[in-house]
């Protein structure tokens, strides 16, 4: 494809006087018109990972920018998923940073805005515990709601699969909806 050309073609030229990167966890937007991706680069000094997100303008993949809340923003470990909504004009990001020398999970949504993607709300998974473990994330139609499947170890040292549910307020930013949602099958992981 085009992109894949620009990208090997970016990567190459970022090679010669840099390191080398490798991209992952592709997301398409419904329409096929947006594309975000993990990005991580590899030097002798440090390793670097974020998001690209491309849209598709006049037969050209275009690299947009990406506008973060916080300056002061931890550096990403890894990406655990990455999903827009179906509309398209939200996009989730799922990761496992390190914050003070401790590592947290954190929940970026992106807004399309004038070209550009914004972070909106703040991380609604901030002050989670270690024993919650998230995989993957679900937008609803406008992007208003977001479900996020993680693993939690409870006290029988198993894990269950559970589901936790937040919508977005323009004020408040992210809130929980209700309780988490437990799967029946943790209960035939114990006997």
């Amino acid at each position: 494809s085009l992109l894949a050309e620009e990208l090997c073609y970016e990567n190459t030229n970022y090679i010669r006087s840099e390191p080398w990167c490798e991209y992952f966890s592709p997301a398409v937007s419904s329409d096929g018109l947006s594309l975000a991706f993990g990005r991580r680069c590899y030097s002798t000094k440090t390793t670097k990972m974020d998001i690209e997100i491309y849209e598709h303008e006049n037969t050209r993949w275009v690299k947009k920018e990406i506008l973060y809340a916080t300056s002061n923003r931890p550096s990403v470990f890894s990406i655990q998923n990455i999903a827009f909504s179906p509309n398209g004009n939200r996009l989730g990001l799922l990761t496992l940073e390190s914050l003070r020398k401790r590592e947290v999970y954190c929940l970026f949504v992106f807004e399309r805005e004038n070209k550009k993607w914004k972070e909106i709300g703040k991380n609604a998974l901030q002050g989670i515990s270690d024993s919650f473990s998230p995989k993957s994330l679900s937008f609803s139609g406008e992007g208003n709601v977001v479900a996020i499947s993680y693993l939690l170890k409870n006290k029988f040292v198993c894990e269950v699969g559970m589901v936790r549910v937040f919508s977005y307020k323009n004020v408040a930013g992210w809130e929980r909806m209700g309780l988490d949602i437990e799967s029946e099958a943790a209960f035939y992981e114990q006997g």
